[in-house]
């Protein structure tokens, strides 16, 4: 029940000035200022001259535009940076028909249709690695894991100390300092990158997690099971149109009319989980000058074989 002590002195725990008026109400915790309808209400006062007195909000905010001139800025946060695999074959490589295992555990995984290209994608090691995403913050606290398949593996907590660093489980952590190194003890910076992360024959999802700070994209890595170049076995070689031709001292020399024949070749290695675009077979000449037998050299396309 509140008791109403219009302005007397010492009488209670809770004063009211006037009917309606502002209350002044003493806690063990400390006071409190409220209207009458018991919602704080705003304490004015003067500047402070001694430790013990109240702080104005003129004196926080010139405390505050004071600290921000000194202090210097923040490194950028995790992730900052192009974050690509760099595990990759390059070449034309594109997706072939067939089923390919899914290893993501929920990814999405970006090419499905056959005879797309996946340059951006395709590799044929057992580990992926990344480029490295520089001078990222904050390297004090939380902490940075490597997700391969959406698996935790190498992880680091951060802590006040510099120097600290991982290599393991996939992931890399170095160059933990402070940041800038000319003003140290405000904040601290880390290079970090996939490092060796493990990747399973068909398609592979990886990330990097702060929890103090952000997830770089999902990266996604198929890892091909062909690695040996293609064979071509076999196969005879036949003028099945002579043509015209010259000859010369006896010997018959073919013009372009005439027509060469290859039959009953073999080709492995051809194709994986890709194939490359372009031309699998090429007839090149054995020799040249006037024993060359065609002009210059013929591709031969996948339909075409």
């Amino acid at each position: 029940m509140t008791i109403k002590n219009y302005g007397l002195n010492g009488v209670g725990p809770d004063v009211q000035f006037g009917k309606q008026g502002n209350r002044v109400i003493s806690t063990p915790e400390g006071f409190s200022v409220e209207n009458g309808a018991g919602l704080l209400v705003r304490v004015e006062g003067a500047d402070p001259v001694t430790p013990d007195e109240f702080v104005t909000k003129r004196i926080t905010d010139d405390i505050e535009n004071t600290l921000s001139k000194l202090v210097p800025a923040k490194p950028p946060t995790f992730p900052t940076g192009a974050f690509t695999l760099t595990s990759l074959t390059g070449g034309s490589p594109i997706l072939a028909s067939g089923a390919i295992p899914d290893n993501t555990a929920g990814g999405v995984i970006p090419v499905t249709t056959p005879g797309t290209d996946v340059s951006g994608y395709r590799g044929t090691s057992a580990t992926v690695n990344s480029t490295t995403l520089s001078d990222n913050g904050p390297g004090d606290t939380g902490t940075i894991t490597a997700f391969t398949n959406n698996v935790a593996g190498g992880s680091l907590t951060f802590t006040s100390a510099t120097g600290q660093s991982i290599n393991s489980g996939g992931l890399s952590v170095s160059d933990n300092k402070d940041f800038p190194p000319a003003t140290p003890g405000f904040w601290q910076s880390f290079d970090s990158a996939l490092s060796n992360a493990t990747s399973l024959n068909g398609w592979n999802r990886y990330r990097i997690e702060h929890t103090a700070a952000g997830t770089t994209p999902e990266r996604y890595y198929l890892r091909d099971t062909l690695t040996a170049v293609p064979v071509l076995t076999g196969g005879t070689a036949t003028v099945t149109t002579p043509g015209v031709g010259i000859y010369s001292s006896g010997i018959l020399h073919l013009t372009n009319d005439a027509v060469l024949t290859i039959t009953g070749a073999t080709i492995t290695n051809l194709s994986g989980y890709t194939y490359s675009n372009v031309s699998p077979i090429v007839v090149a000449n054995g020799t040249g000058g006037e024993d060359q037998i065609i002009a210059s050299n013929i591709s031969l396309t996948y339909a075409q074989t």
